[in-house]
């Protein structure tokens, strides 16, 4: 069945909870709380599966390809401290690339199983539904290869790029 091969495509991409993660950076106030949030939604980001917990950040497996720095500023943050403003620009910066590098993948997996669903006969939002409407977010520039190894958050991030989703191609 198409769409139950699409929506499994979609969970192994984890689109849903990066993009969960993504609208939470967008609307985190420039407050404590809301440092806590964005660096919270970031750290999902990165790994839809680490384990923020209530408390710290918790310092396992579960969290081995997230960066100190990024598990250092979590847990200033829920200890009351304020992200610096060129932290919390580097976090939108950098969540804003990945989500748009997963927007993409997901986009290109609506349109190939839409373009299956056609030449079947079948209705293509009956296969991709709403899931299969991506927008790619627009005040976010694409980086290259080379910039990604530029700065540390990019190197982190073009790194997990690979390991948070070798499915998609």
């Amino acid at each position: 069945n198409l769409r139950k091969e699409f929506r499994q495509e979609t969970n192994d991409l984890q689109f849903k909870v990066v993009r969960d993660a993504w609208g939470r950076m967008k609307g985190a106030a420039d407050t404590p709380t809301g440092d806590l949030s964005l660096a919270y939604s970031y750290i999902k980001i990165l790994d839809p599966n680490s384990a923020v917990r209530e408390g710290e950040l918790a310092t396992t497996e579960n969290t081995r390809g997230i960066s100190d720095m990024v598990k250092n500023s979590y847990n200033k943050v829920v200890k009351g401290k304020r992200l610096a403003p060129a932290q919390r620009e580097g976090f939108i910066k950098e969540g804003g690339s990945i989500y748009n590098v997963v927007a993409k993948k997901q986009k290109e997996l609506g349109e190939f199983y839409g373009g299956l669903a056609e030449e079947s006969g079948l209705d293509p939002k009956n296969v991709v539904g709403a899931i299969g409407e991506v927008e790619i977010e627009p005040n976010v520039t694409t980086t290259t290869q080379e910039q990604k190894r530029s700065t540390p958050l990019r190197r982190i991030a073009g790194g997990l790029e690979s390991i948070l989703f070798p499915s998609v191609r």
